[in-house]
């Protein structure tokens, strides 16, 4: 069986902005709540841009006087902006390939190490 070597490669101090479904959000993987106090200019400011539908995400406003609460329901992208350090997922196994995530990589990976058990148990 052919030899794999598995490397991650991370550039040094360097990140960029990731969208919540690749940064594994927890916003966006169980929902979240925005509390907004309408006495300050701010806060009226953006209760008045999530009311109008410019933020672009379906919510539900529990009202409460001088601070209102926004639900906003999971699987949509949250006000957050997730910076990561960007990795490169590579197997080496004669040629080069790229995996397109961890996930990917780890599946690969596993199985290899599976194939490879079987060819030990086989002898």
């Amino acid at each position: 069986m052919l030899t794999r070597d598995y490397l991650v490669r991370m550039p040094k101090d360097r990140t960029v902005v990731e969208a919540c479904e690749l940064s594994d959000c927890e916003n966006r993987r169980y929902g979240w709540e925005t509390l907004l106090d309408l006495r300050t200019a701010a806060g009226r400011d953006a209760a008045a841009w999530i009311r109008s539908g410019q933020s672009g995400r379906t919510f539900t406003e529990l009202p409460g006087g001088e601070v209102v609460v926004f639900r906003f329901e999971r699987g949509q992208r949250c006000f957050a902006e997730h910076r990561t350090r960007p990795a490169r997922w590579l197997v080496r196994a004669g040629s080069v390939r790229r995996h397109r995530d961890m996930h990917d990589w780890l599946d690969d990976f596993a199985g290899h190490y599976g194939r490879l058990e079987d060819q030990a148990r086989r002898g």
